[in-house]
């Protein structure tokens, strides 16, 4: 077996132990280099043509953001993981819109998942991010149907999103591009790491004129016009009387948020009312859920191939029989707006 070839991008030199030791406890990876600023990145990365790289923020010289910047408009574009304080969460969705792929919290020996972390250094390794990134997958708004909505047949009570790897520039490409405010509820189950939600809440918000982006608070009633956004902390789910509900997680989740758990409550629910929408995304979560609404009458719709980052997700779905329509990222906005009365 090859092992996965990895440069970590940090101005700490803790960081970067801690980082080293826990990536070669594995023995498919391999770390071939270090750097300390984004400078220092670009010139390690043209040497040693890495699979991977990790990549800080917050550094002298060339800042992450910068550095990300250049590898991915030039001729060494590659996979980026980016490791950042829950401090600068905020700023670090910036980075997913240069073309970085995922953002974790910084490890410490003790708190770190390692077998986790590997795993997904792993899977991230193995996106074709050159194809995705030049051919205009980094955040952008998606263009309207100027020919008019598409036939929508009757209008849904809720939309249920499920998204992973990549999910965050999909659905700021998606709702940046909304005309009006949705005339239903928005859903959204994003898998991401605790600590991160509200900076991407306040991410999505600069970008959503047409609807308020919020978290998911246990309680509250959706509404339409608003998009809500599963707390990192917990399962969220909807009730039968239209409230938001958030359930632990349980020993052994593997993807968190649960995309499952948000889609089945929907189909309960709204039964034939609803609407599931796959995006992009590592492994099969969302797949069961997606069973769930298509067996209560809802519709549901997968990202095709060619505008995913990563085909994982839709794939799965897809595979298994429960998709209606396959759509690429634009024809789901279209979709969208083709959902607004006004």
């Amino acid at each position: 077996m090859v092992a996965v070839r990895v440069v970590i991008v940090d101005d700490s030199s803790f960081v970067r132990a801690v980082l080293k030791d826990l990536l070669e406890a594995d023995p498919g990876i391999e770390v071939v280099g270090e750097a300390v600023n984004g400078l220092d990145a670009l010139e390690k990365i043209s040497a040693l043509k890495p699979d991977l790289v990790t990549m800080d923020i917050e550094m002298p010289e060339m800042n992450g953001l910068e550095a990300i910047e250049q590898i991915m408009g030039g001729e060494d574009a590659l996979p980026i993981l980016v490791f950042t304080s829950l401090d600068d969460a905020g700023t670090a969705y910036d980075a997913i819109s240069r073309g970085a792929l995922e953002l974790l919290p910084k490890p410490n020996m003790d708190s770190f998942n390692s077998d986790y972390f590997a795993r997904r250094i792993k899977l991230l390794s193995k996106v074709k991010v050159v194809r995705h990134i030049r051919s205009g997958m980094a955040v952008k708004r998606v263009r309207v149907n100027k020919t008019g909505p598409p036939s929508v047949g009757t209008f849904p009570k809720i939309i249920a999103i499920a998204s992973s790897t990549g999910g965050p520039s999909a659905l700021i490409g998606l709702f940046s591009g909304l005309t009006h405010p949705l005339d239903m509820p928005v859903v959204v189950s994003q898998h991401i790491a605790q600590g991160f939600d509200e900076g991407l809440m306040k991410w999505l918000n600069r970008e959503t004129p047409q609807a308020q982006v919020k978290i998911g608070v246990p309680g509250e009633k959706v509404k339409p016009g608003t998009i809500y956004l599963s707390p990192a902390n917990g399962n969220m789910e909807i009730t039968s009387s239209g409230m938001i509900a958030v359930s632990p997680f349980e020993p052994g989740d593997i993807y968190t948020p649960s995309c499952d758990k948000l889609f089945e409550s929907v189909a309960r629910t709204y039964g034939a009312s609803c609407v599931a929408i796959v995006l992009t995304g590592m492994g099969n979560d969302g797949t069961r859920g997606a069973q769930a609404v298509k067996r209560a009458g809802g519709r549901t719709i997968g990202q095709d191939e060619a505008s995913c980052v990563v085909y994982g997700m839709p794939k799965a779905a897809l595979e298994a029989g429960c998709i209606d329509d396959q759509m690429s990222l634009t024809d789901i906005g279209r979709y969208l707006n083709g959902l607004i009365r006004k």
